[in-house]
């Protein structure tokens, strides 16, 4: 579905409110001298993807009875084909018999271009909605949690910045940011004709479950009305969750594959933070993946980094773990203290003994991880996932403490 998306934007999309089915006509453009120069524009509507912006502006021209040219001015840079001309105001008929959009009509200096439409109507003012696409303008999402020194709860806050080198300032623009999509994706539905390009699932409320189903799957936030301008990032608050579980998690991982072991090896803790995407977390919506910045809170107020690091999209109910650093007080030695392999099986099983150690004045929870065995088939501590690429076991280090695993790990070598 995606690369036919892609595939298709270059395609002029042209549609008429009662007439969907009038299509562009080759040629229709005229040379008479454009109308409508003095057009107001009554409102903008922004829709944000983490890539690319789709634009629906709403302006009012005065045009002339038949067919004449309207200019359609200060389009910002824009992607070719996908320039769409529709009436607004349900005023009658209206058909758009033809788009001309050419960047090389920019004043020298000007990154501000023009489109003409060839419009059919009576006269009078129509109320035009123009919409484009542009990959000037952009969002992506970060978040700040800040946790209480020796607390279980953070405040988590997340930001949208809005990217925009479009070349336009849009003033007092209505905003919603969009994320679960990939960066190159159109988001048009093509298999559904009565869907505008990029609906916001906002405005889709009407449908029936499974129509909605139907569609990408995509996520959406309304933010507060505001001016986006030029070759500026804006940062607008999107989220707050004032008290979300967390915690610090240190992982300790070693590699294991059938060709490279050792007899002994050593692996530095990994700071982790982790929470729930739940409602009892405050949270519970998609959460539209970024940078988290980490800070601790002192008693008296002073404020630290703890660590930086970055998450996917993560749907409703998901466990998040951020990568925010490393740390030298969590260490972990791994020595190999038995080998039994079958030459028929081709399997073999390896038993470590593992020492975790914590040089902190507090406990920590530690997990430890064995990349790359099949499954794990004898410990003394409890593996929460004991099969596939990745087994954990979560261990309690108490305070400049050290704990002690020994475990058999299954690998199969060879085809």
């Amino acid at each position: 579905m995606r690369n036919r998306i892609v595939s298709m934007l270059p395609t002029l999309v042209l549609l008429a409110a009662g007439d969907a089915g009038a299509g562009p006509v080759s040629g229709a453009v005229s040379s008479s001298a454009p109308v409508g120069n003095d057009a107001s524009v009554e409102s903008i509507d922004i829709t944000l993807y983490q890539g690319m912006g789709w634009v629906r502006e709403l302006r009012r021209h005065r045009v002339p009875a038949g067919a004449a040219d309207v200019t359609i001015a200060e389009l910002p840079r824009i992607e070719a084909g996908t320039p769409q001309v529709r009436a607004a105001d349900g005023m009658g008929a209206l058909r758009v018999l033809g788009l001309d959009y050419q960047t090389g009509r920019m004043p020298p200096g000007d990154r501000l271009g023009s489109a003409i439409a060839r419009i059919e109507t009576e006269a009078g003012d129509r109320a035009l909605e123009v919409s484009y696409l542009s990959t000037e303008l952009m969002w992506n999402a970060s978040y700040v949690a800040t946790l209480p020194a020796n607390g279980a709860s953070a405040r988590l806050v997340g930001s949208a910045h809005i990217l925009n080198r479009s070349g336009r300032t849009f003033e007092n623009a209505t905003i919603r940011c969009v994320s679960g999509i990939a960066s190159g994706s159109s988001g048009r539905d093509y298999d559904r004709s009565e869907m505008q390009p990029f609906a916001p699932l906002a405005r889709l409320g009407g449908l029936p479950q499974s129509e909605k189903q139907a569609l990408l799957e995509l996520q959406s936030f309304d933010l507060t009305t505001a001016t986006v301008r030029d070759e500026h990032t804006k940062a607008v608050d999107f989220m707050t969750a004032p008290a979300v579980p967390v915690r610090i998690e240190h992982s300790i991982a070693f590699h294991s594959s059938c060709g490279g072991w050792s007899a002994s090896d050593n692996s530095v803790g990994q700071l982790l933070l982790v929470f729930r995407n739940d409602r009892a977390s405050g949270l519970g919506h998609h959460l539209a993946g970024g940078m988290f910045s980490v800070l601790v809170e002192q008693a008296d107020g002073e404020r630290a980094l703890l660590g930086r690091g970055s998450t996917g999209d993560v749907p409703e109910g998901e466990l998040v773990r951020i990568h925010i650093g490393n740390t030298r007080d969590v260490v972990g030695t791994r020595t190999l203290i038995a080998y039994d392999g079958d030459r028929r099986t081709k399997e073999h099983e390896r038993t470590y003994q593992v020492v975790l150690k914590n040089r902190k004045h507090d406990a920590v929870i530690a997990t430890l991880r064995d990349l790359g065995s099949e499954r794990i088939v004898r410990s003394d501590h409890a593996f929460t996932v004991s099969s596939g690429p990745e087994a954990l076991c979560e261990i309690l280090i108490p305070a400049n403490g050290s704990v002690e695993v020994v475990y058999t790990a299954r690998y199969r070598c060879g085809d």
